[in-house]
C-alpha cells in the first residue's frame, strides 16, 4: 500500500547492482505522476511498464507488480493496469534493496513523497485473483476483473434487478431512449 501526494519519481522499492565497469542493473517499482510503474535498467536501456491514474491523491492504494523473468504485470487497487515484457536478465542477486527510496542515489529526488504500509515480496508471481483478494480484504466490496458488463448501471459487476430499476427510472425522463432497440 502506498500513499502519495506529489509528482515525479516516488519509489516504493528499488533493487540495484553496481557493476565493475561503473554501470548498474536495477529494478524499480514506483508511483510516478499518479501512475504505478515497474521498470528495469540494464547499463543502457530503461524498460518501464506503466498504468493506472490518479494514484497521487493522498489516499492509500494497493500497488503491486508480478514478474516471472519474461513478463511483468502492474496492478493498482486490485486490478491489472498494465503488462509488458522484461529483459529476463534480472535473476542476479540484489546487492542493494531499498524500501521507499533508491538508497544512496539522490534520496531527495528518489524517495517516496508519502507513506508505505504492508510491503510484501513473494518468490512466485501472484495471480490477478490473489491480488484482488488482497485489495478486497482491506477495502471490501468487489472488483470487476474483466471490466463492467453492458447495462451494469450501478457498477457492481453484475447486471441484475437493481440495474433494471435504474434503467426504468431514467428511461422516459425526457421522452428519449438511449439504449439499443432490437
Amino acid at each position: 500500500w502506498a500513499k502519495t501526494t506529489g509528482s515525479g519519481d516516488r519509489h516504493v522499492w528499488g533493487w540495484t547492482n553496481d557493476l565493475p565497469d561503473g554501470t548498474r542493473d536495477a529494478m524499480l517499482f514506483r508511483v510516478q505522476n499518479g501512475q504505478v510503474t515497474y521498470g528495469e535498467w540494464d547499463t543502457a536501456n530503461w524498460r518501464p511498464t506503466t498504468g493506472g491514474s490518479g494514484l497521487n491523491n493522498g489516499q492509500y492504494h494497493l500497488v503491486a507488480v508480478t514478474y516471472n523473468n519474461t513478463a511483468v504485470e502492474v496492478y493498482a487497487d486490485g486490478l491489472l493496469v498494465a503488462s509488458g515484457s522484461t529483459s529476463g536478465s534480472k535473476a542476479k542477486a540484489a546487492l542493494q534493496v531499498s524500501i521507499g527510496n533508491m538508497g544512496s542515489r539522490d534520496p531527495l529526488n528518489n524517495s517516496i513523497n508519502g507513506s508505505i504500509d504492508d510491503v510484501r515480496f513473494f518468490n512466485y508471481p501472484l495471480s490477478k485473483f490473489e491480488i484482488a483478494d488482497m485489495y478486497l480484504a482491506t477495502v471490501g466490496g468487489s472488483v470487476c476483473m474483466y471490466g463492467y458488463p453492458e447495462y451494469d448501471y450501478n457498477l457492481d459487476c453484475v447486471v441484475d434487478l437493481s440495474d433494471l430499476s435504474e434503467f426504468i427510472s431514467q428511461w422516459m425522463l425526457d421522452n428519449r431512449y438511449f439504449g439499443q432497440l432490437y
